[in-house]
């Protein structure tokens, strides 16, 4: 934000036949193009600076992404220690390779800001690869999956990759956490027969190198947890973190035990709650409607109460005011949707978690080939997997099955008893749970609980008291100064 101003005035000076102006990004994150904004402004076109989560957007506009270029290694004493680094990066590669019999897969993940420096280590890659220059036996050398930023376009075409070694069938390429994976020199086929050789032994056989900026403090961090939960096929302890910032290199590896049991408690708490907040977080990204509706569909079908909440930039404080709601879900992008919850009062949730939790309060027989058995194991983040033609999709009746009694669960929050009513499945056309409250007022009844708390609470200015005074003739008012008005009597 500090340099837009510059980059407005130098648009302006080049572009004559058109007006630019600057747009603040999203309030919720930072990442997420905001087209409302741009729509209030009546804009045709939008340039997006700086990290995006690139979320397939509404399409209302045109946007053009500049991600940045980061590349500090220009003087000779620094090519020469990212030279070292670079050395030490593949020794580790190497080392982690020759641990396997069957052959490994490199999966090469950055910040795209970045790109400049992932490319010199791909490329000297594979240049021992097939020259088999230096001390490295190039047998030991994993197979390589470089990764592009993948855009949708208006017309729903891809933006090609500008890299002249990618394979050119796109049948080779495919689509993971907003990139395109693109391996190099083999195909699916084999990819597929390597995974199953791994899989005997081990289900996560990929090893990751990610280049970025990776402090913990900072969203970049969920960059590559986002990753890690849409490719199980990696193996976080081999996960290798450079941060060409600070120069560090991390070979310890990302464990996601505690992040995943975070998330089960999550789940728990999930199972036990009855008043219920939809809260959306982005109107840019598509279908955020159809998630919602989907929602809401499932919450009516296991006789929750829930509400739609959008306050844009989200603090503990706005959430204070809510003291009714047990549970959020958060409609956001895949980078955004794991949100820290631990300074908020009320869990906050993705929909594939809220999927699952209903999913166990209305089943008896557990399978683990079950898409909505919570095993840790699987995990959607993007909400657009669990909509029709999504990788993770199943119709809502096969996330709650019709039951005909009621019966009762134990809590594992609390010890308590979790009673389970019986219900009967909803279609998005039902609506016989409304109810007439007056003659202008319609209210789903599951919702009043809600409604009541939100009326007891809402300030409506002064009451007129229309239609409670008797009718009076229109006569002057008072006038005069504050001190003796005309109709006052005289004081002395």
């Amino acid at each position: 934000m500090g340099i837009s101003i510059v980059i407005c005035r130098q648009l302006n000076s080049i572009v004559t036949d058109c007006l630019c102006v600057i747009l603040g990004d999203s309030s919720f994150a930072s990442c997420c193009v905001d087209e409302i904004a741009g729509q209030h402004m009546k804009i045709d076109a939008l340039i997006h600076y700086g990290r995006a989560c690139l979320s397939i957007t509404t399409g209302c506009l045109p946007i053009y992404y500049v991600f940045g270029k980061y590349s500090p290694y220009k003087l000779n004493n620094e090519v020469q220690s990212f030279k070292q680094i670079s050395h030490q990066l593949i020794q580790n590669i190497f080392a982690y390779s020759s641990e396997t019999i069957t052959p490994s897969i490199l999966l090469i993940m950055y910040d795209f800001r970045f790109k400049d420096i992932a490319q010199y280590i791909y490329n000297e890659l594979i240049s021992m690869s097939s020259n088999g220059s230096g001390s490295y036996n190039p047998k030991l050398l994993p197979k390589l999956i470089w990764s592009e930023p993948y855009i949708n376009t208006l017309d729903n075409s891809v933006i090609e990759s500008d890299r002249k070694d990618d394979v050119n069938n796109h049948k080779n390429q495919w689509i993971r956490c907003g990139r395109l994976l693109i391996p190099y020199q083999f195909d699916l086929d084999t990819l597929n027969s390597i995974d199953n050789n791994n899989n005997n032994n081990n289900k996560h056989s990929w090893m990751m190198l990610y280049i970025g900026h990776t402090k913990k403090s900072d969203a970049d961090l969920y960059s590559v947890y986002r990753i890690l939960l849409c490719l199980p096929e990696i193996d976080p302890s081999k996960t290798i973190l450079f941060d060409p910032i600070t120069r560090d290199l991390d070979l310890t590896g990302l464990q996601l035990n505690r992040l995943l049991k975070r998330r089960t408690y999550l789940i728990e708490k999930a199972k036990d709650a009855q008043y219920i907040g939809i809260l959306v977080c982005t109107l840019s990204i598509k279908h955020y409607q159809h998630i919602i509706d989907r929602l809401k569909l499932l919450l009516k079908n296991a006789k929750r109460s829930c509400i739609t909440l959008i306050v844009g930039r989200l603090n503990p404080e706005k959430l204070a005011n809510l003291p009714e709601l047990q549970l959020l879900i958060i409609i956001a992008c895949p980078e955004t949707s794991l949100l820290d919850s631990y300074n908020f009062h009320i869990p906050v949730i993705t929909p594939y978690e809220m999927e699952c939790a209903l999913h166990s309060c209305y089943i008896n027989d557990y399978s683990l080939n079950d898409e909505r058995t919570w095993t840790a194991e699987k995990f959607c983040i993007d909400f657009h997997d669990l909509l029709p033609g999504g990788q993770a999709y199943i119709p809502v009746e096969n996330v709650i099955p019709q039951i005909t009694e009621s019966f009762a669960m134990v809590s594992l929050i609390d010890g308590h008893s979790r009673f389970i009513p019986k219900n009967k499945l909803h279609t998005e056309d039902n609506s016989q749970s409304l109810i007439v409250q007056s003659s202008s007022e319609l209210i789903d009844y599951n919702q009043w609980n809600l409604y009541a708390n939100r009326v007891n609470r809402t300030w409506y200015g002064l009451d007129p008291k229309i239609g409670q005074t008797p009718i009076a003739q229109i006569k002057d008012g008072r006038v005069g100064l504050p001190t003796q008005y005309t109709d006052e009597n005289n004081v002395e």
